[in-house]
């Protein structure tokens, strides 16, 4: 098994140690981000047996779906089904793209502060990381998207669906990230992830119907909230009546990309007080 080279050691230290970088690269080192992004896609594809886990959590999801679920005979039942369906695709997304990122930076964190005390920049290690965690959620999204839609019908636009997904899991990824910098062992991002998404199924408004205080706590800090109402969407609109949209697609989208921007600058603000562990 090919194992990466950390660029930690003295040859990844030397061209952190580099002159500072002018122009766009004052606030976005190119170099640094373009070399510590192939070290994560080497540090991916060294361990094959766990990128192959990843990669079949997704069809695994969509085998079961289309096991479980049949979308009924008549509209009522079938704007029921597809509604849940819904919310079990947007619930997974969120699921895969945290579970992605929640160690991503505590597992090397001894060797993020020594790079940190060299030259290392915060927005090229945060694009290091945000950039192959796409790629992965990327591929899990379609995949998920191609098994359910293989074994079952539920009419509607297939690319909105797959957008709507894909930021799911990028907001999902960022907040992930941001657990990962906030602890400092692998162990604690584990233990910390069923209380992130416990809240993700129960405030989704799809188990229950919220009231006037539960909608504003969601709104507010669901993920799975958004989501789901933007995959309610892409439905077809004879469904409409038994699965309802509250917000709308481009809304819900709109705020889902808030919620993956806010998560990654609370990820930046976190990495900058880890310093302070230097």
């Amino acid at each position: 098994m090919r194992v990466a080279r950390p660029i930690g050691a003295a040859q990844g230290l030397a061209f952190l140690a580099a002159a500072p970088a002018r122009g766009i690269n004052r606030f976005l080192n190119t170099r640094q981000a373009s070399i510590l992004c192939v070290r994560l896609f080497d540090l991916l594809f060294s361990d094959r047996r766990n990128l192959l886990l990843l990669l079949l959590q997704a069809p695994i999801i969509g085998v079961v779906i289309g096991l479980v679920f049949t979308t009924g005979v008549s509209l009522p039942e079938r704007g029921y089904a597809e509604a849940q369906i819904m919310f079990i695709l947007g619930i997974s997304a969120v699921w895969m793209g945290c579970l992605n990122s929640a160690r991503e930076v505590v597992k090397e964190l001894p060797i993020y502060l020594r790079e940190r005390a060299v030259n290392l920049q915060l927005g090229p290690y945060l694009v290091s990381k945000l950039v192959p965690l796409a790629g992965l959620s990327l591929l899990q999204c379609v995949a998920l998207l191609v098994v359910v839609a293989h074994l079952l019908s539920v009419p509607g636009d297939l690319v909105l669906r797959g957008l709507a997904l894909f930021v799911t899991a990028m907001a999902a990824t960022t907040m992930g990230l941001t657990v990962s910098t906030l602890v400092n062992s692998s162990d604690k991002a584990i233990g910390v992830i069923p209380i992130l998404l416990i809240p993700q199924v129960i405030l989704s408004n799809a188990v229950v119907k919220l009231g006037a205080t539960s909608r504003l706590v969601a709104r507010l800090t669901i993920i799975a909230y958004w989501s789901f109402d933007c995959l309610k969407d892409t439905l077809a609109p004879e469904v409409r009546p038994w699965a309802p949209v509250d917000i709308g697609y481009w809304r819900d989208l709109g705020v889902l990309v808030l919620f993956t921007l806010a998560f990654a600058a609370t990820a930046l603000i976190a990495l900058r007080w880890k310093d302070r562990q230097r």
